[in-house]
C-alpha cells in the first residue's frame, strides 16, 4: 500500500492513521463498469480503466482502503 498517494496527517494527529487496513483484491475488468467515477470521455476504454482506478485508490486510501487489481488469465 506504500505506493498510493495518502495525504499527510495534520499536525499533532496520532502516528497511526486508522485502526485496521483494508484491502480490496478486484479483477481490473471491474473499473470497466461506467459507475465509477473518474473516466474522461475520448480516451481509449483502457484508459478509462485506469482513470477510475485511480480515482478509486484516490478516494479510498483516505478511508484506509487499498486497491489492487487482477488480471485474468489469458
Amino acid at each position: 500500500a506504500a505506493r498510493y498517494a495518502v495525504a499527510d496527517a495534520p499536525p499533532g494527529a496520532p502516528e497511526r492513521r486508522f485502526d485496521r487496513l483494508v484491502c480490496w483484491v478486484v479483477p481490473a475488468t471491474a473499473f470497466d463498469d461506467p459507475g465509477w467515477p473518474g473516466a474522461r470521455t475520448g480516451v481509449p476504454p483502457e484508459q478509462r480503466r485506469s482513470d477510475r482506478l485511480g480515482a478509486a485508490r484516490s478516494w479510498l486510501a483516505g478511508q484506509g482502503v487499498a486497491v489492487i487489481t487482477t488480471t485474468e488469465p489469458t
